[in-house]
């Protein structure tokens, strides 16, 4: 489908889905325009990722487009962006109570270019978020990181059925 300039394809097998957005000319956008469209971004990937035959998030991909360009108001292009995601994930997720147990591993890289990338591995069955107890969650981060901060998981754990698991790692793990 293609809705207000974002590009979202799908694929499914094995247990597993691939869902791939593309938010098109990303960098012309202000930071209140791009917070805005990447929740919209956000939530037609949750409506796709909750209603199809894996509805279980394991881990994301977020390529940002000039990720720390500076957009005025102390915020950079990732702040921008995480304003969007933390409110899509609180919709998505029934609040930032939840985060802890709900949100999948994710990384955030920049790129050349004009666009966002998103890229959501789905499951059949539910992963289990991992966190470092050495390290502040980052959804707790504060204000210095921005006004909403970045929502991933350290890791997710994704049950085998045979006793092992697979373990689905973030960029800052």
């Amino acid at each position: 489908c293609d809705i207000e300039n974002v590009a979202i394809a799908c694929s499914h097998g094995n247990g597993f889905g691939l869902v791939s957005a593309r938010l098109a000319h990303a960098r012309d956008l202000g930071r209140v325009e791009l917070g805005e469209r990447v929740y919209r971004m956000y939530r037609q990937i949750s409506q796709i990722v909750s209603g199809g035959q894996t509805p279980h998030p394991v881990r994301f991909w977020n390529h940002i487009c000039h990720i720390h360009e500076q957009m005025g108001e102390a915020m950079d292009r990732y702040m921008a962006f995480n304003v969007g995601r933390f409110r899509a994930f609180e919709d998505w997720f029934g609040g930032s109570a939840n985060f802890d147990r709900c949100v999948a591993t994710a990384s955030g890289v920049g790129c050349l270019g004009e666009d966002i990338v998103i890229h959501v591995l789905c499951c059949d069955r539910e992963g289990i978020a991992i966190s470092n107890p050495r390290q502040v969650q980052p959804f707790r981060y504060s204000l210095r990181y921005g006004p909403r901060p970045p929502c991933f998981a350290r890791a997710t754990a994704l049950p085998q059925g045979d006793g092992r698991a697979m373990l689905l790692v973030g960029g800052t793990a």
